[in-house]
């Protein structure tokens, strides 16, 4: 039998509350500063942000790791170069 989770947050005098008035704390990071950066080479006419913050294929690693230590919430920071991959 598949269980569903329920869980309602919203800002109240600039604080996460849950449903019943608790103030909640987020424990969490930014992922990937290196998003910022691209992949490609100094100099080079392309821009890639492909494999930032980190190769997909190693995402469940780095995932799982920010889950042991702690954290269950990530605020992952996007570069316009990332979505719109050709230029105007």
């Amino acid at each position: 039998m598949a269980s569903s989770v329920s869980f309602h947050l919203e800002l109240r005098n600039g604080h996460f509350v849950d449903a019943d008035g608790r103030v909640v704390l987020l424990r969490g990071v930014n992922l990937g500063g290196s998003t910022k950066v691209p992949s490609s080479a100094p100099g080079s006419t392309s821009i890639s942000c492909v494999n930032r913050p980190f190769p997909l294929t190693e995402s469940d690693e780095h995932l799982s790791q920010l889950q042991r230590w702690g954290f269950y919430c990530i605020r992952f920071l996007v570069t316009w170069e990332a979505i719109a991959t050709e230029t105007r």
